[in-house]
């Protein structure tokens, strides 16, 4: 018989299959894979709250001039969290729906699928459209020259006249009107008194001529068409054009699944508030999930396709320059099919989710293709039934940056996470939680019961009394080969007692769970230190070929596990 001694001192996360050279799980639960490749319990969860008194059902954050913004949208209102006191400020009410945030100008604009809303971080209100001057130079009689076009968001139109200075009645562009709102000449107000209106007709008859001029005159003027709905039925959002994003474009109105539109410049600024009517792009197939820019492309993801999208200055038959964003085939086989507008980028690569799992694209030497790569195959068997549940428990997209994970989850609190730093997979469950973002306090969580949440790293049990229910299995080890017997008599671990130290370590040989051991480490937390330790259990496991091991979180204690030795006799 020969001395047998092998050292597990980087583990790996979850893997469909095992592979010689490399320790990956096939069952794995609320631990993570450190940058050291070490194995910790997840954080525990903290409350960081009060109650709001309803569910939080979505958290944003995101910056404004005046610094970071977290906003907790629950099943009726909006509030902005302060994660420093865990307090929450009301913002104001809406209508439930499918909440997408974007930010443009130093504003904060939220779609529901019902209505549209922009905050300064103190308050929420609808957003009021822009109302354009539809024409200019307009003589009395009617007529002039086309100006700005109708905002599909606004049912009121501006109109500028110049007078002949004996013409009282004042033709607009259109009838069977709602009311005028105003009119001005020369820049001031008139009272109610100095015209009369005949909004059939769609006139205004002044009392008294206003003198000859260039347009002078001003009628504001509201029609009965409300087509806002155009704008309100989009449920994602995102800014893109001419190198400052100048542009918002809007999608994910479910009765036109496939149409992108796009604001305009009205009053010589970039507005998030006026979308004409012919600023509209129909996708060739497929239903928009998620629109991001990347570098000086738009890139258009459908629930089974992809797109991209340029902005190119185009001049027309006039010699008026104008913008396009003309639409080409990125992928005629694989997109995004998550909402709110999801799909994110990592390290300048978009990752999408599909419904066969999730990719990463990745450039080619060819500037506008990108090849679809699956990243998310090692964990196919805990990803498809997250997929397949996706109507009842829609999934969720999250890219923690400052942790280097990407967060797939569910409102029910399941959340596989890719750490992309190191290219490992792994799972959690967090009970009650519907929701998260990073801030830079952290983590950040909303539940059912209202309350705000973060991960505590100090902690070893969810809000200080629910234990974690964690666990590690591994795939069968060869130690070198499947040929030679082994057998284990001593098993030492290294661990970092920064918390306290309570775990069970199974050991299975040659598929058979009736020959395992079962050992218990323990170790109390050493305050302030965040040294190493060794600790050391006399086993007996004999005449194996193959082995996997088994760790499990126990009571009052948590595992943070830099390495295992077994030791034994081979052959």
């Amino acid at each position: 018989m020969n001395s047998f001694k092998s050292m597990v001192n980087a583990f790996g996360g979850l893997s469909r299959e095992g592979s010689e050279g490399r320790v990956s799980a096939r069952e794995m639960k609320n631990m993570c894979i450190t940058e050291q490749r070490g194995l910790n319990t997840r954080e525990a969860l903290r409350e960081l709250s009060q109650t709001v008194g309803e569910a939080i059902v979505y958290l944003w954050r995101g910056r404004l001039s005046s610094g970071e913004i977290c906003i907790a949208v629950t099943e009726n209102q909006f509030f902005r969290f302060f994660t420093q006191t865990g307090k929450f400020l009301f913002m104001g009410y809406h209508t439930s729906g499918s909440f997408s945030f974007f930010t443009f100008n130093d504003r904060l604009y939220i779609l529901t699928g019902n209505e549209y809303y922009c905050t300064d971080g103190i308050s929420v209100s609808p957003v009021v459209g822009y109302v354009p001057l539809v024409a200019v130079s307009c003589p009395p009689g009617g007529g002039g020259t086309p100006y700005e076009r109708v905002n599909m968001l606004s049912t009121y139109r501006r109109q500028s006249f110049s007078p002949d200075g004996t013409s009282k009645t004042f033709s607009l562009s259109e009838n069977d009107l709602a009311l005028v709102q105003w009119v001005k000449v020369g820049g001031e107000t008139l009272e109610a008194t100095q015209y009369t209106t005949d909004t059939a007709a769609g006139t205004v008859i002044f009392t008294t001529a206003p003198a000859k001029g260039d347009n002078t005159v001003e009628i504001c003027y509201r029609t009965k068409n409300d087509n806002s709905d155009w704008v309100k039925k989009c449920t994602g959002g995102c800014a893109f054009g001419s190198g400052n994003d100048t542009r918002v474009f809007l999608f994910g109105d479910p009765s036109n699944p496939n149409r992108r539109i796009h604001s305009e410049v009205g009053d010589g600024m970039p507005r998030a508030d006026y979308f004409p009517e012919t600023n509209y792009t129909l996708i060739p197939s497929g239903r928009i999930t998620s629109i991001i820019r990347h570098y000086d492309r738009q890139l258009i993801f459908c629930d089974n396709s992809a797109f991209f999208s340029v902005d190119e200055l185009l001049q027309d038959s006039l010699g008026m320059y104008y913008h396009s964003f003309p639409v080409y085939s990125l992928n005629s086989a694989k997109g995004h099919m998550l909402d709110r507008n999801s799909a994110t980028l990592i390290d300048n690569c978009p990752v999408t989710v599909a419904a066969d799992g999730v990719y990463r694209w990745v450039n080619t030497s060819v500037r506008d293709e990108r090849n679809a790569e699956l990243i998310s195959d090692r964990v196919e068997s805990q990803l498809r039934p997250m997929i397949e549940a996706i109507d009842t428990h829609p999934l969720m997209m999250l890219d923690a940056e400052d942790r280097r994970e990407l967060w797939i989850y569910n409102d029910e609190g399941k959340a596989l996470i890719w750490n992309y730093s190191i290219d490992e997979w792994y799972y959690y469950e967090l009970p009650d939680v519907t929701c998260a973002c990073e801030t830079d306090f952290g983590m950040v969580f909303g539940t059912l019961g209202g309350k705000a949440l973060c991960f505590d790293g100090t902690m070893t049990k969810d809000h200080g009394t629910t234990d974690i229910d964690s666990c590690y299995e591994t795939h069968y080890l060869s130690f070198g080969s499947f040929d030679v017997k082994k057998s284990i008599c001593e098993m030492k671990v290294v661990v970092r007692p920064e918390v306290k130290i309570h775990f069970r370590l199974k050991t299975f040989g040659d598929g058979d769970a009736k020959t395992g051991t079962v050992c218990t480490f323990t170790r109390e937390a050493s305050e302030g230190d965040a040294g190493l330790c060794r600790l050391r259990r006399r086993v007996r496991l004999r005449r194996f070929q193959g082995m996997r091991f088994r760790i499990e979180g126990a009571a009052d204690g948590g595992v943070r596990l830099l390495a295992v030795t077994f030791e034994g006799e081979s052959g």
